[in-house]
């Protein structure tokens, strides 16, 4: 979720997405997300959420040919469940 001005941008692993103009409608009532005439704003915001994502993410080991594990940013768009993080968090530890 993201809030920026007088909007706000919440957007899911599936992909569906709500984006709500908070001065003309500070209940969030009518979804603006995909509309025409908001898709440059939508845009906007969402390369202004994957940044943020990407900035906050935790780095995980990266495997390294010579069998030393090398620390390095995964660059990934979609946010991952706590499950498979842990998964990979194993399997990296084993390599």
């Amino acid at each position: 979720m993201l809030r920026k001005d007088d909007w706000k941008l919440a957007y899911d692993m599936q992909g569906a997405g709500q984006l709500y103009n908070l001065t003309t409608d500070p209940e969030e009532l009518v979804n603006l997300f995909g509309n025409g005439k908001y898709l440059k704003k939508q845009d906007e915001l969402l390369r202004d959420l994957m940044t943020r994502d990407l900035r906050t993410q935790d780095p995980l080991p990266m495997p390294r040919k010579g069998g030393k594990r090398q620390y390095g940013y995964k660059r990934i768009r979609l946010i991952i469940g706590h499950r498979i993080k842990m998964s990979l968090l194993k399997i990296c530890r084993r390599i």
